[in-house]
C-alpha cells in the first residue's frame, strides 16, 4: 500500500515510465524499513536522478521549499491549527480574497486532507504541490506551537470587551465581522477538532445564566468543555452557521 504523502510522485513516476513498478516496489519497500524520504531512497538507489525529479516538480507547479516558504503569509495560518497541519502534511499559503484559500499538499487527490480544510477554514480550497520534506520544514518554521483550548480562551476573554452580544437588529454585516474575528475561528475550529479526535456524535453550544455551556456527546455521555465567555455564544453560533452555509439572520426556527 503506497503511503498517501507518496502518492503523487509514484503516480507521476508510473505515468511518465521513468521507472518501472518492480524498481518502485523496491524502493517503497526500504522506506517502509527505514522510514526515509522516498525521493531520497530513489537518487540513493540510482533509479532516479535528482535532476529529474527537479523537473517532473517544475512541470507540474510544484512549490520547493523556497518558494514554498516564501509563499506563507502568517495570518492564514490561524485558518488551519497546527495538529491538521501536521497530521495531513499540508500548510495554508495565502487567501485570494474572502473565498479562496491556497494549501499546500503532497498528494492533489487527498480529499480527506482538503476537505477537512475546506469545513473547518470556510473557504474553498486551491491546492498546489509540494514534498512532505519541505511542508514539514515550512510547518515548522511558522507554527510555533498548536494553540491549546485555554490559550484560545484567554484570546476571547481579551477581545470580551469589544464583542457584544448581538441584537435582533444588528446589522448582519456586524455578525459576520464578529464570526471571522481570529479567536471566534480558532475555538470554533479546536472544538470540532476536538470532537472529531474524540469521536464524539454532537456538539452543544448552549446560552446558561451567566454563562455559555459547550458539551460534546461521546458514547452516549455528555462531557462539559471549558466554556467561552457568555458575551461570545453568538459570535461562536454565528461561526459554526457560516461554516454551515446555514442563515445567520434566522434564530427563532431549526435550520
Amino acid at each position: 500500500m503506497v503511503p498517501e504523502n507518496n502518492k503523487w510522485l509514484v503516480r507521476t513516476l508510473l505515468d511518465k515510465e521513468v521507472v518501472t513498478p518492480e524498481q518502485l516496489t523496491q524502493a517503497l519497500a526500504r522506506q517502509k524499513e527505514t522510514r526515509e524520504n522516498l525521493e531520497k531512497i530513489l537518487v540513493d538507489l540510482r533509479l532516479v536522478k535528482d535532476e529529474k525529479l527537479t523537473a517532473l516538480k517544475k512541470k507540474e507547479s510544484f512549490y520547493d521549499e523556497k518558494s514554498l516558504l516564501g509563499q506563507v503569509d502568517p495570518e492564514v495560518l490561524k485558518l488551519v491549527p497546527e495538529t491538521v497541519a501536521r497530521r495531513y502534511c499540508i500548510i495554508p499559503l495565502s487567501k485570494n480574497g474572502k473565498k479562496i484559500l491556497t494549501l499546500a499538499v503532497t498528494d492533489l487527490n487527498d480529499v480527506v486532507a482538503i476537505d477537512t480544510v475546506r469545513t473547518i477554514s470556510g473557504c474553498e480550497i486551491k491546492a498546489v504541490l509540494a514534498s512532505e520534506k519541505d511542508i514539514i520544514t515550512a510547518v515548522e518554521r511558522y507554527y510555533s506551537g498548536s494553540p491549546d483550548m485555554e490559550t484560545v480562551l484567554l484570546d476571547l476573554v481579551k477581545v470580551n470587551g469589544h464583542i457584544v452580544q448581538p441584537e435582533t437588529g444588528e446589522d448582519l454585516s456586524e455578525v459576520k465581522l464578529k464570526a471571522n474575528d481570529p479567536p471566534v475561528v480558532k475555538f470554533v475550529n479546536l472544538l470540532l477538532l476536538d470532537a472529531v479526535e474524540r469521536r464524539a456524535s454532537d456538539i452543544h453550544i448552549e446560552p446558561a445564566k451567566g454563562k455559555a455551556t459547550v458539551r460534546i456527546r461521546i458514547d452516549g455521555i455528555l462531557h462539559d468543555i471549558t466554556p467561552p465567555p457568555k458575551a461570545m455564544h453568538s459570535a461562536i453560533v454565528s461561526r459554526v452557521k457560516i461554516l454551515s452555509n446555514l442563515d445567520i439572520a434566522e434564530r427563532r426556527l431549526p435550520q
